[in-house]
């Protein structure tokens, strides 16, 4: 039997105690008591600390070979965490100039050392005792688990280290996507008409970070005329001007043209201005036609089924909230038209445009008359028919193919929808429909400005669109542009069976929009104006914000009310969702279901048949 088989003393939790107990201790009296507490506790704690010392160096004598060699190690770590210790203890002292840079060190170097020292001889106390009544000791998981401990000691040390320096530091670094809008077209093209002085006044301190934002972008759209002006006023030093203004605070845009104006709140914080930022082009078209423009009223038609901003519960389907949005921002107020206000006899004077929104049931006799008349003296009308189904049934007997409106307009609208296989989009809780299109095509015409200018960067959702078309004998005079048409191999569905059957149906472009001009007098003064459009989603909630709808109706209420000098872009950084196409959807689908996958497996099993070893003949 061997000697180290012999001496197998009792394990003892006493060492690993006592350095526990007077770490504790020594914490305690330096961090939580002062004067003659923290010397008594203090000084005890570092006794403590110095008997597991002891204990470890009389266990060197009582034992030799492999678990001598074992204690000398744990011996080490204890003698290098005193070392750590003494170090702290001559900083506290006031022996080390705290201004100095020998202080600064060894305040970072001794937590560092002590963390070092103490954690690997915890872990090398706890194996070593495992393995007292062991026939023989195993070294090697005494330096194992010294070695872990010491991985853990580092990485505690590095993430401290790592976390001085940050607040050292004290720096943000922000990598998501932030841009202060530029002027679009369409609110440089209202600057530049200007025909009366317009000033902008940012009411901001010297040196703000929104300030700076703001001000690149109103000197910008300034410079597109001599009559508009940029004014930087602190609200603090100029209260009457802020008072004049009905401004309280800094972090404000007011936009004044005589006795109007009209202010955007903006902010003072860079990371909360960032929203306003974002869409400051288009806050500001819209705070500048209400300055500029006399005040202008859109009037929806109700009564009929039509679309509403405000829909009722049961109605499933999208309303025209978005569609609101979009005459507010261009300065509109929007209110109902009904059998009570005056669609039943003459509608109203101040009526700006009237806006009919897919209605489902007819008009009385009295109302589209009333409609009638209004056209013959020059009236601006902006239609959508909705020829797709509701409820699973086609739409019979509302605004169709023989209605007097329509025939007063000159066009016609299908009964059938419009399919395409190739240029459709999916919806999101819906699978994909042959009537769910897209199109970027549109004519040279001042209605679809921005659409037409965009060079196929704006697309033009429908869903459910029929076919557009001028009737045979239109009304003297009367000027028909189609301006929006479909994709290439597009055809119209007859039947609605979803398929091109070839023996009835062909691939062709078909007019899904038009324009109509009719003078009333020779100066052209009062000329009737008025889009038709086959699909009433086209101005519904979640299809609006698509860029190219909206840019579409923007420019259609535009140009019906003569505000075609202004058509364009407005400058947007607001994040918007990508919309596929069903092309792309397929080909995302089966590559990253299918071909992705086999490539993966067929290059590993050709990686295994190159690596696998040839059996040797028997």
């Amino acid at each position: 039997m061997t000697t180290d088989q012999k001496k197998k003393p009792a394990p003892s939790y006493l060492p690993m105690g006592l350095l526990l107990g007077g770490l504790g201790a020594l914490y305690l009296g330096e961090r939580a008591l002062d004067d003659m507490a923290r010397y008594v506790v203090s000084g005890l704690g570092g006794l403590s600390l110095l008997a597991p010392l002891g204990l470890a160096l009389s266990r060197i004598k009582k034992s030799d070979g492999q678990r001598r060699t074992a204690a000398k190690r744990i011996v080490i770590e204890y003698g290098v965490g005193i070392v750590a210790l003494l170090v702290y203890f001559l900083l506290a002292s006031g022996t080390v100039a705290a201004d100095g840079k020998l202080h600064t060190m060894l305040q970072v170097i001794w937590p560092a050392v002590l963390l070092l020292a103490l954690v690997p001889a915890i872990a090398m106390e706890m194996a070593f005792l495992s393995m007292a009544r062991a026939p023989e000791l195993e070294l090697w998981r005494i330096r194992f688990a010294g070695r872990g401990a010491r991985i853990i000691a580092l990485a505690i040390v590095a993430f401290a280290g790592l976390n001085f320096a940050s607040n050292k530091w004290n720096s943000k670094i922000d990598l998501s996507y932030f841009k202060t809008t530029k002027p679009g077209t369409s609110t440089a093209a209202i600057v530049e008409h200007l025909t009366k002085p317009l000033e902008f006044v940012l009411f901001f301190n010297a040196g703000n970070d929104v300030l700076e934002q703001a001000r690149d972008y109103t000197e910008s759209l300034a410079g597109n005329n001599a009559l508009a002006t940029v004014k930087v006023v602190d609200q603090a030093l100029d209260p009457e001007l802020a008072r004049d203004l009905r401004v309280r605070a800094n972090g404000y845009l007011v936009l004044r043209s005589g006795d109007k104006s009209e202010s955007i709140r903006i902010g003072m914080d860079l990371e909360d201005a960032r929203s306003t930022l974002r869409e400051l082009d288009a806050k500001v078209q819209e705070s500048l036609l209400k300055v500029l423009k006399p005040p202008r009223v859109a009037y929806f038609t109700t009564g009929h089924g039509e679309r509403d901003y405000s829909p009722q519960r049961e109605d499933k389907r999208p309303g025209l909230r978005d569609f609101r949005k979009v005459l507010e921002m261009l300065g509109f107020k929007v209110k109902r038209l009904g059998l009570t206000d005056g669609l039943g006899s003459e509608i109203p004077g101040d009526a700006s445009v009237v806006i009919i929104a897919g209605p489902t049931e007819p008009f009385l006799s009295e109302e589209r008359e009333a409609l009638i008349k209004y056209a013959k003296a020059g009236g601006r009308l902006f239609v959508f028919i909705d020829p797709d189904s509701v409820g699973g049934e086609m739409n019979r007997g509302t605004i169709a193919t023989e209605d007097a409106l329509l025939a007063e307009l000159g066009v016609k609208v299908s009964e059938q929808l419009v399919a395409n296989e190739q240029y459709q989009v999916r919806l999101k809780d819906s699978g994909p429909s042959p009537y769910n299109l897209v199109t970027t095509r549109a004519t040279s015409h001042p209605s679809v400005e921005a659409v037409s200018g965009s060079g196929n960067r704006l697309a033009v959702v429908l869903l459910g669109a029929g076919k557009l078309s001028s009737i045979e004998s239109p009304p003297a005079e009367t000027k028909v542009t189609m301006t929006l048409r479909s994709m290439q191999k597009s055809w119209l569905d007859l039947n609605h069976n979803r398929k091109l059957d070839q023996d009835t149906e062909k691939e062709e472009a078909i007019d899904f929009a038009a324009a109509i001009e009719r003078p009333v007098t020779g100066d052209n003064s009062d000329a009737l104006r008025a889009i038709v459009v086959a699909d009433a989603d086209i101005a519904g909630d979640g299809v609006v914000p698509n860029p190219g709808n909206s840019y579409f109706l923007a420019d259609g209420v535009r140009w019906l009310v003569d505000d075609e000098e202004t058509a364009g872009t407005v400058e947007s950084e607001k994040d918007v969702p990508v919309v596929h196409r069903e092309d792309e959807d397929t080909i995302w689908f089966y590559g990253t279901s299918i071909i992705i996958p086999i490539i993966v497996l067929s290059a590993g099993l050709l990686i295994s048949r190159k690596k696998q070893p040839k059996r040797r003949a028997s």
